[in-house]
Order: structure tokens, then sequence, then C-alpha cells
């Protein structure tokens, strides 16, 4: 009897190791959407420009180089670490001569496009909004604006 016992216990530890087993291989499996996150869309954005001619040299507002919440363009030879320095919120847009800063909200509606400040200093395309150099965002709106329109006439043609 004892030994009947012994068995039974065995085989049900087995028996329960193994099902948990089976559900942890499915959990890690499991189907799982892709995720609204920033980092692929501040790297396709900066992609998508590149692509359509802005000749600008990308830096990370993170210090590790990671493209994750804001990137920097910069049309100059600041260092990095003077980048992101700069202060949006800074009065003088002078500083900001040749670079501006992207960052992602994806609390923004994805059809809005407009500048926000009167000086155009500000800009929102889509998620993101574009802030620093007035020349340097006019040029990524018309990029942006351009692809837009060739992207909207190739889905008619479709």
């Amino acid at each position: 009897m004892n030994r009947f016992r012994a068995t039974l216990v065995y085989k049900l530890l087995i028996l329960v190791t193994t099902f948990g087993c089976l559900v942890q291989t499915y959990r890690l499996n499991a189907y799982r959407p892709p995720s609204d996150s920033s980092d692929s869309c501040l790297h396709d954005l900066a992609c998508r420009l590149s692509k359509r001619g802005l000749k600008a040299r990308v830096v990370a507002e993170r210090k590790d180089g990671l493209l994750v919440g804001a990137i920097y363009f910069t049309q100059t030879e600041l260092k990095d670490s003077e980048i992101r320095n700069l202060s949006p919120g800074s009065t003088s847009v002078s500083p900001w001569r040749g670079t501006i800063k992207i960052t992602y909200d994806s609390k923004l509606p994805m059809t809005e496009h407009r500048f926000i400040n009167s000086d155009d200093s500000e800009y929102h395309y889509g998620p993101f909004v574009i802030f620093g150099d007035k020349e340097l965002i006019r040029k990524i709106a018309e990029i942006l604006s351009t692809s837009d329109s060739r992207s909207s006439s190739l889905s008619i043609l479709k």
C-alpha cells in the first residue's frame, strides 16, 4: 500500500509538472500584437526623411544612442552633448539654427499636419512634434507633404 501511494504521488507530480511546462510554452509562444512604440515610428520617420533627400545627422536624445522618445536632426557641427542641451522652451531660436528635435506623442491625431507657432518653429505631423530651426522644419514639412501626396495618389491608382 505504501509503494502504491508513492507511485501515485510520483505520477501526479510528473503530470502537474508536464501541464505547467505546456502552459508556460503556450504563454511564451502566444501571439502579441505589435505595440504602438515610438521607437519604430521615430526610426521610420528618420529613414523616410533621409530617403527623400534630407541631409542631416541623427542624434539620439539618450546618451546611450537609442532612438527612444525623441531624436534630433542637425546639419551643424555641434557635439552631441551640445545638441542634447538645447532647450525647446528657449525664446531664442538661434541656438536651434540647423537643428530640430522630433518627439513622438501617441495622443496626437494621426491626420494633423500643421504649424503650431506663429513663427513656424513648431510643426505637428501626425503623432510627431517637430521643434527647432524654421528653415529645416519647412524643408521637412515640404518633404513629408510631397511624400504624402505621392502615397495618396498611389493608393487612388490601386
